[in-house]
């Protein structure tokens, strides 16, 4: 099973006793994958269509506690299926919803949902719970971070980002178009977590902050090794540049016509390639730091690049 499809399992088995917060759990189910089949001259019908049984089953349990209404119950095998063809209990859905005027006209929202059913902030919690079993997804994080909702319009995904953004969750979703589809996302880890622990996940929230701990110790592993390569790659390279000046320099003028403390580390740096430098220091006479080794270099480097420019040393 997918880390998401975990996730949208524990939401699934978590229904608020908050009659308001299941309304708003069910308008976002309706949102996402609701219809409203009305015809001239005949009732209103509404359903619920999804690929997924657990917005299905989410759904049909919703549908029970909020209006009494109890669905056939066949979850064999998708697409899956909610129809309620009651006239009276299809207008009251639609009136909860928000989703007509005083005259039983239709006046869909301009977003996902009617802004009165969710100005508390549990019920932007549920909202966001049904929102995410029905049109979201989550990545593996132990392989990326990236949490998204996918909206069919531009003023769906708006009301998301809203959302999303509110001051209590503290949350920065970001937007792109893919395939005429417009997908609200998130992709800091942190923020990943914030999220998990606001839709009440805790099973979901533990194993990604475990994921989390494993990738973070890794990559500090990774960033110690390469620090490592290449702290020895630049070792390596400025000693085989010291050895290349130290033999231009004897091929010449000779290593006799240095001053008698970079002769005697030139020698010991021709004998010695791969040695540092504070072990270099402490075989000279007298023994001195790796900074005083480093001077010394330092200065027969430059007597190397004078020579190379015709400079009298």
């Amino acid at each position: 099973m997918s880390f998401s499809s975990k996730v949208k399992t524990e939401l699934a088995g978590q229904i608020s006793r908050r009659r308001h917060c299941q309304l708003a759990q069910f308008a976002a189910l309706f949102a996402f994958a609701g219809q409203i089949h009305a015809e001239p001259g005949a009732p209103a019908k509404v359903s619920i269509r999804s690929d997924n049984r657990l917005v299905a089953q989410t759904s049909a349990a919703l549908l029970f506690r909020l209006f009494g209404y109890r669905c056939p119950a066949d979850w064999a095998e998708g697409p899956y299926s909610i129809t309620v063809y009651q006239p009276e209990t299809a207008m009251t859905i639609l009136q909860a919803l928000k989703l007509t005027d005083g005259n039983g006209r239709l006046t869909p929202p301009a977003g996902l949902v009617h802004p009165l059913l969710i100005q508390q902030d549990c019920c932007q919690r549920s909202f966001l719970k049904g929102a995410f079993l029905a049109a979201g997804s989550i990545s593996d994080p132990s392989k990326s971070y990236h949490f998204e909702i996918v909206c069919t319009e531009q003023e769906k995904a708006r009301q998301l980002m809203e959302l999303l953004d509110a001051q209590q969750f503290t949350l920065t979703p970001r937007l792109i178009v893919r395939k005429n589809h417009y997908v609200v996302y998130i992709k800091e880890g942190e923020q990943i977590s914030t999220l998990l622990g606001m839709l009440d996940a805790p099973v979901a929230l533990m194993e990604f902050e475990n994921a989390r701990i494993l990738r973070g110790i890794a990559n500090q592993v990774n960033r110690t090794n390469n620090c490592d390569v290449a702290n020895m790659k630049k070792t390596i390279t400025a000693s085989s540049r010291q050895r290349d000046d130290i033999l231009y320099i004897q091929r010449t003028i000779g290593l006799n016509s240095l001053p008698d403390n970079l002769r005697e580390l030139a020698v010991l740096r021709l004998e010695q390639t791969d040695t540092p430098l504070q072990q270099l220091g402490e075989q000279l006479s007298p023994p001195i730091g790796k900074s005083g080794v480093n001077h010394r270099l330092r200065k027969i480097s430059q007597i190397a690049q004078d020579l190379r420019e015709g400079k009298s040393f």
